[in-house]
């Protein structure tokens, strides 16, 4: 069953001068490969990033954190992990479709008719 994965990663500093400055978020499957690219919430005195990963196949995985050490002063980072099943129609969806396609065929059939 194919899986979703959310992260996000944040540093928060008494400045934007001091601290860790974060410069991305990637996803990597476990043959180095890059699956997703992290987005840029928020920077400055708190930087924020997120990350997501769709319909994973079983595997390992991996998130690499870039930053930079803007000062001397102590730096940390700090993030959280989410997994969940990817959604899967289920086959009353399917089976509602196709009956939604079948009476607008239907209605366009009639339609055509009424004008010849």
């Amino acid at each position: 069953m194919p899986l979703n994965l959310d992260a996000i990663v944040a540093s928060v500093s008494r400045s934007a001068d001091v601290g860790r400055d974060i410069t991305g978020i990637s996803l990597f499957d476990d043959a180095n490969t890059l699956v997703a690219s992290g987005t840029s919430i928020r920077t400055g005195q708190t930087d924020v990033w997120s990350v997501r990963g769709n319909a994973l196949e079983a595997g390992a995985y991996y998130l690499r954190v870039n930053g930079n050490l803007v000062s001397d002063d102590g730096a940390s980072f700090g993030g959280a992990v989410m997994l969940m099943p990817a959604p899967e129609p289920e086959p009353e969806a399917y089976g509602m479709m196709l009956g939604g396609l079948g009476i607008l065929g239907f209605l366009a059939r009639r339609r055509k008719a009424k004008r010849d």
